[in-house]
């Protein structure tokens, strides 16, 4: 379990982005056919990138979009889930025009 601060940068951030895990990630939440590995990629993104910026403006969109929908999902554990997802992000994240 990750025990740093919210406001810190994920442990792991740098390890996955130097390994292109960010991207794979990324490609797999695209691809996925199934909701449940679309909600686990895009919770694992918004994770790793808490406190930071995701630079690249499609997967931000899609990411923040997708996050928003899974908030109003029927499944509790889905909806929390995605609550948290969405703490460590910036506010300017939070609405996507």
């Amino acid at each position: 379990m990750d025990n740093t601060p919210q406001n810190e940068t994920h442990p792991l951030f740098s390890t996955f982005q130097s390994l292109n895990g960010i991207e794979q990630i990324s490609a797999l939440f695209k691809s996925a056919k199934n909701d449940a590995i679309k909600d686990l990629s895009s919770f694992c993104i918004s994770f790793l990138y808490r406190n930071g910026e995701i630079s690249n403006e499609k997967m931000k969109k899609m990411i923040i979009e997708h996050l928003q929908n899974a908030y109003h999902s029927q499944n509790k554990q889905v909806r929390k889930s995605a609550e948290l997802a969405q703490i460590g992000l910036d506010d300017a994240y939070k609405k996507v025009t």
